[in-house]
């Protein structure tokens, strides 16, 4: 990951946060955990570029390795999630791709306060980072992302707290001239407050606002919303969240109010597991804009046996500029996933998976004077490592 390309003070605070509690690691109530885990997938995939005109047909190989090391105390935690992927498609190898992926996470807490922090940095290719966002995915750019977000929260009574969180992420795109794809930076500080109602609910309010940076574009763009949430526990196993507000928007030339919303309602049971969650936001994408985002997702896995499980995965996408949508620069972007999958333990640390999918991908652009469509479907078997936790 090359750092260089991100803001000293940044680095300073990832590499300081990380330092700090690793020599608050060395007090002997500290507690060190360490998981590898690593994954061959062999596949095939229809159409990978999701090339209206259709595209070639690939095989594609995938090695993965990945590892989960945590370090806690008795008043602070840190971990690291470092993954590494590399992929060879037989027949394009213009797609072929070694990603790489670090998350931190750390937090620190007192007898009222806890602060808590994370970062995710990543080196991946447009053919994942832009699926279901610009949808530029037939051409494999190289995508350099860091996010980071941290604050405070205080604990003010038995029933009641309230916190601040800033948030910072950057996305630069590597020889992405032509591509349709800008460099962008966004920023964003939100402050909150929580109130327990009862033993199953919790309440919430919210205020954020928040600045998207494009070196292409001469003038900011900037949002902000309010936010009134719950959280239920609907039973033992069953657990529900909804939020609503207001939301403005403006690019520096028009301005633009509506709503967001979230809502999610997820069961856990001891076979049986399904979530299911919609929303309504406003995020930054690649182009460079402010975008509306819908989603849909849908989840559900069921263990047949003690070693055999079986599952699928939906969702939903919808991305549209905010301004300017019936221009000719306006765009949607409609993306629809499918996956099912079963899998086998075949051991307490080796697991067999089978996954069969599909997506399609529809692009409007200028209201709905154009429009293109592309269908892509794919299979793969994994093979899957999971090594044993160290601990010390």
């Amino acid at each position: 990951m090359n750092l260089r390309l991100f803001p000293a003070q940044w680095q300073r605070v990832v590499c300081g946060m990380a330092a700090g509690l690793c020599i608050a690691g060395t007090a002997g109530a500290a507690e060190w955990r360490f998981s590898p885990s690593s994954r061959l997938s062999p596949g095939y995939t229809t159409n990978p570029r999701l090339l209206p005109a259709g595209g070639k047909d690939v095989y594609v190989n995938v090695a993965e390795a990945a590892a989960l090391a945590s370090l806690s105390t008795e008043r602070a935690t840190l971990s690291l999630s470092p993954r590494a992927t590399f992929s060879q498609y037989q027949g394009d190898d213009s797609l072929d791709s070694n990603d790489q992926y670090l998350g931190i996470s750390s937090s620190w807490k007192s007898e009222r306060t806890l602060w808590a922090g994370a970062a995710q940095l990543s080196r991946d290719s447009t053919q994942i980072s832009e699926l279901g966002t610009t949808g530029i995915v037939a051409s494999n750019r190289r995508r350099e992302f860091i996010s980071i977000n941290a604050g405070p929260r205080w604990q003010l009574s038995e029933s009641g707290a309230a916190g601040v969180n800033a948030q910072w992420q950057d996305s630069r795109y590597v020889d992405a001239a032509a591509s349709g794809l800008v460099d962008y930076s966004y920023g964003a500080a939100t402050v909150y407050s929580e109130t327990q109602f009862s033993e199953r609910g919790v309440v919430r309010l919210g205020a954020r606002a928040g600045v998207l940076t494009t070196p292409a574009r001469v003038r900011d763009s900037k949002d902000a919303d309010l936010t009134l949430g719950f959280d239920y526990e609907l039973g033992p196993r069953w657990r529900s969240s909804l939020s609503v507000g207001p939301s403005w928007a403006d690019s520096g030339y028009e301005q633009d109010r509506g709503y967001l919303f979230s809502a999610d309602v997820s069961r856990r049971g001891e076979t049986v597991q399904l979530k299911a969650g919609v929303s309504h936001k406003l995020n930054p994408t690649g182009r460079g804009l402010l975008t509306e985002a819908n989603a849909f997702e849908l989840s559900a896995s069921r263990e047949l046996s003690e070693r055999v499980a079986t599952g699928m995965t939906g969702r939903y996408l919808r991305n549209a500029d905010i301004f300017n949508l019936s221009a000719a620069t306006g765009q949607q972007v409609r993306f629809y996933e499918v996956d099912g999958w079963l899998s086998w333990r075949i051991t307490q640390t080796w697991t067999a998976v089978l996954s069969l999918g599909g997506r399609t991908q529809d692009v409007v652009t200028a209201g709905e004077a154009s429009r293109s469509s592309a269908d892509s479907y794919r299979m793969s078997f994994s093979l899957s490592w999971n090594g044993r936790t160290v601990t010390r």
